[in-house]
């Protein structure tokens, strides 16, 4: 007899390592494999030689990772912060950056 436990974790397990293949199918994944001299079929059957352990310890790391974007977002808000102050200094006529903004003389 085999423990609901046991099946859990193989099936866990098979799904984490059919998204991890998956993810290494990835257009830009493989394209970021060849500039690093890596062929995909030979990380297929790296993936394949990894142990369950190991399958699960690569699969929860990757569900640690930030959503894809996460690095623009960053860029953005710093424009954005940047943009806001000096705008605010430009109104309050410490600067003269804008031309949009109108001075009072």
């Amino acid at each position: 007899m085999v423990g609901t436990e046991t099946v859990l974790t193989t099936t866990q397990t098979q799904t984490a390592r059919e998204n991890l293949i998956r993810f290494l199918e990835r257009e830009d994944i493989k394209a970021e494999m060849t500039a690093q001299g890596i062929h995909s079929l030979e990380a297929k059957a790296r993936v394949d030689s990894l142990s369950d352990a190991e399958v699960m310890q690569i699969a929860k790391k990757m569900d640690q990772l930030p959503a894809g974007g996460d690095g623009l977002g960053i860029v953005i808000g710093a424009a954005l912060i940047v943009f806001l102050v000096l705008l605010f200094t430009d109104i309050a006529g410490y600067t003269d950056v804008f031309p949009f903004v109108k001075h009072q003389k």
